[in-house]
């Protein structure tokens, strides 16, 4: 494929899709993914570029467009590599494989796929002004179950919180905190435990780089 200019684009459109339809955070979240989703590939195969992520900007936004909702970015450097970060991205994106992707690239994929579902318009990547791959409202990103992690565990804290509409607990572990769902029954008994260091053990599932 030929690249005749160093111009990324991440656009959504359908639905009445454009700007001023969505939150400035919105924008800012899409941003965010697609560029995240790009370094995290491009330093994946270059890990030496790994140590300029915050002394550099490899990639900015040179505009926002009310055609639809299209954001465009410029590569400023290693333009081959993040160019071939992008078509990989696309290629797991037209195939629904991400086996090829680091774990953080696949987080920050689902952000630009749920805020199509979201909103009930489709996406498109582009390079060099030429559209590389189209996602629907329907896109959703499952993840091979090769790349999860399950075991046993028991987990040691200080009750911090529990209730909800939805039951949720949050449990201290020295300076850090983990919040996870539990059944309402389960909530109830631990009403009385609150501040309380508690014994949990259960098990555990967490993705794994392949």
């Amino acid at each position: 494929m030929a690249i005749n200019t160093n111009i990324l684009e991440l656009k959504y459109y359908g639905n009445n899709i454009n700007p001023e339809a969505v939150r400035a955070s919105e924008v800012a979240d899409l941003i965010k993914g697609f560029e995240g989703a790009i370094l995290s590939v491009a330093f994946d195969k270059r890990p030496d570029l790994s140590e300029y992520e915050n002394k550099f900007p490899f990639i900015t936004i040179s505009a926002v467009e009310n055609q639809s909702l299209g954001l465009k970015h410029k590569m400023n450097a290693y333009t081959e590599i993040i160019s071939s970060a992008l078509l990989l991205i696309a290629s797991s994106l037209n195939n629904n494989s991400y086996n090829s992707l680091p774990i953080k690239a696949i987080e920050d994929l689902k952000v630009l796929t749920r805020f199509a579902k979201r909103h009930e318009c489709d996406g498109s990547f582009y390079l060099g002004g030429e559209q590389i791959v189209n996602f629907g409202a329907d896109k959703e990103i499952k993840i091979d179950d090769s790349r999860y992690i399950k075991g046993e565990t028991t987990i040691y804290g200080i009750l911090n919180k529990i209730g909800g509409n939805t039951p949720s607990l949050q449990l201290r572990i020295n300076n850090y905190f983990v919040s996870f769902d539990v059944k309402k029954t389960i909530a109830v008994k631990l009403g009385t435990k609150l501040y309380k260091e508690n014994r949990f053990k259960g098990f555990f599932c967490k993705m794994g780089q392949v």
